[in-house]
């Protein structure tokens, strides 16, 4: 039961990050804000969320989720290293964009 519960959380994180990045969100959600190409802010994200992951005071859905946030923020990093990122007309690279990238490399 734990892991389905984990499995969940990861699962609805990665549904959120996709959503959003789709309807380019609103102003108040967290990646409308998020500067796709702030190497400094990714790794603050990234540090924040990977200790939430290590936390045993949440559950294994909030641990799940904040996995799937701390794998988003690390690809995120990988994409600033190994490539300029493509950018949408507001400066964020999407996850898509750098899968579409490496599928045609």
């Amino acid at each position: 039961m734990p892991k389905k519960e984990w499995d969940h959380g990861y699962y609805k994180a990665l549904q959120g990050i996709l959503l959003t990045r789709k309807t380019n969100g609103n102003q108040h959600a967290f990646l409308s804000n998020f500067k796709a190409n702030d190497k400094t802010m990714i790794k603050q994200h990234r540090d924040e969320f990977s200790k939430r992951v290590k936390n045993r005071f949440y559950d294994n859905f909030d641990r799940g989720f904040f996995s799937a946030w701390t794998d988003y923020t690390q690809l995120l990093l990988k994409t600033i290293d190994e490539t300029k990122p493509k950018t949408d007309p507001e400066g964020q690279t999407s996850i898509i964009q750098y899968a579409e990238s490496k599928e045609s490399a």
